[in-house]
């Protein structure tokens, strides 16, 4: 009988153990969510959403997350002709360009803006 008692007991103690673990787990999960919706929120790249060969474009970033160190990157035919390292860029365009596309990175921001030929907007 008292061994099935200590039984009962300790299936009991785990099953409250195991339901405060799942508990805390969610609690944390939910804060880290809700902590990169901020993130988010508090980082922007502004600039032209297409343009044609030859252009040159700015680009900034904006960040209320601090004093991060900013990187810029571009892929297809854009060529960086100043700014890598500070909040604004000027890109200029290929004599091939089509798409492309600028990414920025600062601290935990990370984003991507797309550029197209103006006339494929239209």
């Amino acid at each position: 009988m008292r061994f099935f008692i200590l039984i009962a007991f300790a299936v009991g103690m785990s099953s409250f153990f195991l339901s405060c673990q799942k508990e805390d787990d969610n609690f944390e999960v939910y804060n880290i969510i809700d902590n990169r919706l901020d993130l988010n929120d508090s980082c922007g790249i502004d600039g032209d959403d297409c343009g044609g060969p030859g252009d040159e474009l700015l680009y900034t970033f904006s960040t209320s997350n601090g004093n991060e160190e900013v990187i810029w990157s571009v892929n297809g035919d854009v060529t960086l002709l100043s700014g890598q390292g500070t909040n604004a860029v000027i890109l200029k365009l290929g004599s091939n360009f089509s798409e492309a596309s600028v990414q920025v990175e600062s601290g935990l921001c990370f984003l991507e803006k797309t550029l197209v030929l103006c006339d494929q907007l239209a």
